[in-house]
């Protein structure tokens, strides 16, 4: 399972928010937002699946339905 970066957030952050926007405002730089509060919320889905993948008890009398 690959991971989203920071780099392809921001490169879609950037790309999306200059195709919507309709005004000529300038967009904020990527860097002025808050630290390490991205990176969390990139973080928590993968983790909570990486958890969810490593307990193999969740379903143990459908399990042996799929083991030949």
């Amino acid at each position: 399972m690959k991971t989203i970066t920071l780099q392809e957030v921001e490169y879609i952050a950037f790309k999306l928010a200059r195709e919507q926007m309709s005004f000529d405002e300038p967009i904020p730089d990527f860097s002025s937002r808050f630290p390490n509060l991205l990176e969390s919320c990139l973080a928590v889905p993968f983790r909570l699946l990486r958890e969810s993948l490593s307990t193999r008890h969740l379903y143990p009398k459908r399990q042996s339905f799929f083991i030949s």
